[in-house]
């Protein structure tokens, strides 16, 4: 058998196109929790629960694709009349639905752990909710109830290690990571009644742990 130019250049190319794939690594499946710091709201932070898959792992890149739930408590705020008595309570709170992105770096692998980088970009569907419960005289209450969505981008950057959880199937991670999440875009909506709310800092930097499963 003769092999011209045309079959040797197609060996080869399949033959780094299986070398690529023998060096490629599952994907994973993950799920995690997180908090970040934020003294302006209740609790003095907010949490967030993820889940999403590691598309592959090759050399120095690991794509990602998750969805997150955000939940916080905003404050509650007392609004007093001319006598000094309650006349209102503001108990505001929000929760955001996220899709991220991102193509997790990592600069360094060895005995089943692995520093990585993730720089990441995020789509948000965030909602912010206020209950105003009016106190009269004689102290019946009235209740109402507010809310207001807004759609965000963001970017997101963090850092942490993962490693094998003695099992080559299981890994676990942790991270420390700086959010552009910034619900104050929905809070500033409500000015209920005179009372203006003020803006809150939820860019912050928080803390993320998660837990993966190889599929082989």
């Amino acid at each position: 058998m003769v092999l011209n130019k045309k079959s040797i250049i197609l060996f080869l190319f399949l033959f780094k196109v299986l070398f690529i794939i023998a060096q490629v690594k599952p994907p994973k499946v993950y799920g995690g929790i997180g908090f970040y710091l934020a003294p302006d709201l209740e609790g003095s932070g907010y949490a967030d629960f993820t889940a999403g898959i590691e598309v592959f792992s090759y050399k120095f890149i690991a794509p990602e694709i998750e969805v997150s739930y955000f939940i916080g408590g905003i404050e509650t705020l007392t609004e007093t009349d001319e006598n000094g008595y309650d006349s209102k309570i503001f108990d505001k709170a929000f929760n955001a639905t996220i899709v991220s992105i991102t193509p997790k770096l990592f600069f360094w692998e060895g005995e089943g752990l692995r520093l990585v980088v993730i720089p990441k970009y995020s789509f948000a569907d965030i909602t912010v909710r206020a209950k105003v419960t009016g106190i009269t005289d004689f102290y019946a209450k009235t209740e109402a109830f507010y809310e207001s969505k807004r759609q965000l981008n963001f970017w997101s950057f963090g850092a942490g290690i993962e490693g094998e959880l003695n099992n080559e199937k299981i890994h676990i991670g942790g991270y420390l990571i700086y959010t552009g999440f910034d619900v104050s875009k929905g809070i500033k909506e409500f000015e209920l009644g005179g009372f203006n709310v003020s803006r809150f800092a939820t860019k912050t930097l928080g803390i993320n742990i998660r837990v993966m499963y190889s599929f082989w």
